[in-house]
């Protein structure tokens, strides 16, 4: 395995059973992840974007084994954790930590701060209270906390001070891999981009390495080297940032980028609105998932599902015709 690849990930599946009837019989499977494959290097930010229900988080907890795939194998580091048992796993949990998106919820309301930071140490790491008691002051300082907060409960921050401890608790054990689930989605805008910046900081200084799940492109564009675009369980394009941005190649995507707000009201944008609603996964459509929605679509696409193919360097597509087509004139501006 190339040592510069960090995290990779094979053929991963997760279905999740549908039971009905008076005894809950499985009738049917929903398939929120269905047979997705790529890596994340070492000190890269790799963003995942896609509409709500796509998938996206069900990918984060797959990778941490929060929830066990149905197939497929995750590599951390050349090790398949995928067939680790539960003691062998634990070793490396703390190695592998997770940003929620709901910093409201994610803290436990009866715990002081500094016991929310210290509890990862306690359970991963032997270390004495003294040990404990200075990496809790470090880390408090590290995202931007005074050390005398660390006797308070979460009910005294604010959103974007709970996020900061929630981002001190995932660097308490010094991880080397990090999801982060919508990380500023229910944060005040005027907070966000503190937030952002303070995790390109830390990921500068500790050579994290991110995987940032969000719907918004923005942060995602702000964040990330490398970014995934996902539609109803199957990744539709890959790309590095610069080159997903200035062109797209799959319709998803330029229907994505086409709704990106512009700051500037003397630039005129046309936005690309999609036909019809997201197909349900526990029945997803066959060939292409996209074909329904797509302006493009051929008789092919319905019956042949499309693979991920380099179209140009290191810009990778699901789509049986991506060569021939391009986004509508005025939808992709650089912002």
């Amino acid at each position: 395995m190339n040592s510069k690849i960090l995290i990779d990930v094979k053929g991963l599946k997760k279905y999740f059973p549908v039971e009905a009837g008076l005894f809950m019989r499985k009738i049917a499977d929903l398939k929120a992840v269905d047979d997705v494959s790529f890596n994340i290097m070492r000190g890269e930010s790799m963003g995942l974007v896609g509409e709500s229900g796509c998938g996206k988080t069900t990918v984060g907890r797959c990778i941490l084994r929060l929830i066990e795939p149905t197939a497929g194998k995750v590599y951390f580091d050349g090790t398949d954790i995928t067939s680790l048992e539960k003691e062998e796993l634990r070793t490396f949990r703390s190695q592998m930590q997770l940003i929620f998106q709901d910093p409201y919820s994610s803290l436990n309301p009866r715990l002081t701060v500094g016991d929310i930071i210290s509890e990862p140490l306690l359970i991963h790491q032997k270390i004495d209270k003294k040990d404990i008691n200075e990496r809790i002051r470090r880390l408090m300082v590290e995202v931007g906390l005074s050390p005398s907060q660390s006797r308070r409960y979460p009910h005294e921050f604010s959103g974007g001070q709970k996020q900061r401890i929630s981002i001190a608790r995932a660097l308490s054990v010094v991880p080397n891999f990090i999801v982060a689930d919508e990380p500023v989605a229910a944060l005040d805008m005027s907070i966000r981009a503190q937030i952002l910046n303070l995790m390109k900081d830390l990921q500068a200084k500790y050579g994290l390495t991110y995987l940032i799940i969000s719907h918004d492109l923005t942060v995602i564009k702000h964040m990330c080297n490398r970014i995934m675009v996902m539609y109803l369980g199957n990744l539709v394009e890959v790309a590095e940032r610069d080159s997903l941005f200035k062109r797209p190649y799959h319709p998803y995507s330029f229907a994505l980028i086409s709704a990106i707000p512009i700051p500037d009201p003397s630039i005129r944008k046309k936005r690309i609105i999609l036909k019809g609603e997201v197909p349900a996964p526990i029945n997803p459509p066959s060939g292409c998932r996209f074909h329904p929605r797509c302006q493009y679509a051929k008789d092919l696409c319905s019956e042949k599902a499309p693979v991920l193919e380099e179209i140009v360097k290191n810009h990778f597509v699901a789509c049986h015709f991506a060569d021939g087509i391009e986004p509508p004139e005025g939808s992709i501006v650089e912002f």
